[in-house]
């Protein structure tokens, strides 16, 4: 997997969320406490977001700690606003979504497509002289970045359904945390991060977790994970279709199987409606 949602690159969510509060207040600096209430999160985890963008030079806290956003910290938020801007005209057009609805897509996608994917979204835009909406001015953080940091998230079904796909009998396949990692590629001192999440997953019944300490999927997580490859198939065909991809082009398949996690209800019926009235067929899954 190219796009490991577990090492996502959350920086442009960080640093638009601190823009935000800046352009609200009118003041150049903002308090560590402020950004946790933009972010939706605990005081005790906000040093994860200022980490990020002190390494990125996005910004850089003062003598009294508050921070500031340097020039490359506001070219950059310039840029993320663009392809924000540019991936909601796509979905409006195309998806024929309210204005709010495709800002709060295009919020939800904008670090997580291939940069492929995301300039011929902006070549779409650009060559069909899409009007602005007026909600381009509202950055919006969407709701669920905090489960990208500290929640459990179902992103993880899908190395768990790629360790048992083709089974006639998906619940009775068993796998460790180590088979999983392996799946992900992921470095050892991962494994605490993983085991955390798979817990929570436990407790969510989409797994059990066997005496020997193997793991298998329950009926919930095989629907889960059944309902998200639905999901990324819709979305290749999508990609495909409306930025004129050939089949085996690899950034509609990277994008959509990252996106599929964070489409909106809304926005995913939208999506199933149109490939149904364009006549194409996601094949079986």
């Amino acid at each position: 997997m190219d796009k490991d949602v577990y090492k996502c690159d959350l920086s442009s969510d960080y640093l638009l969320a601190l823009n935000n509060i800046l352009k609200r207040t009118r003041r150049k600096t903002a308090s560590k406490e402020e950004l946790a209430r933009e972010l939706n999160m605990p005081l005790s985890e906000i040093e994860i977001p200022c980490s990020y963008l002190v390494e990125y030079g996005y910004a850089f806290p003062d003598d009294s700690d508050r921070f500031e956003i340097y020039d490359f910290g506001t070219k950059t938020v310039e840029e993320y606003q663009k392809i924000h801007a540019g991936i909601a005209r796509y979905l409006k057009d195309t998806l024929k979504i309210d204005a709010l609805e495709a800002c709060r897509n295009a919020a939800a996608f904008r670090n997580l497509m291939q940069d492929e994917t995301v300039e011929d979204i902006l070549q779409y835009v650009e060559e069909r002289h899409l009007p602005k909406l007026d909600e381009e001015d509202i950055t919006i953080i969407y709701p669920a970045l905090h489960a990208y940091i500290s929640e459990t998230r179902y992103d993880l079904l899908d190395p768990i359904y790629l360790l048992i796909e083709g089974s006639e009998h998906p619940q009775s396949e068993t796998f460790t945390v180590q088979d999983f990692m392996n799946m992900c590629n992921m470095s050892p001192d991962r494994r605490q991060t993983v085991e955390k999440h798979l817990k929570k997953a436990q407790e969510q019944g989409l797994i059990e977790i066997n005496k020997n300490g193997s793991m298998s999927l329950t009926s919930e997580g095989c629907a889960k994970c059944m309902e998200y490859v639905k999901k990324q198939l819709c979305l290749v065909k999508f990609f495909e279709y409306t930025l004129n991809y050939d089949d085996d082009d690899e950034s509609a398949g990277q994008s959509a199987w990252a996106c599929k996690y964070r489409i909106t209800d809304a926005a995913f019926t939208a999506v199933e409606e149109y490939l149904k009235k364009n006549g194409i067929d996601i094949g079986e899954y």
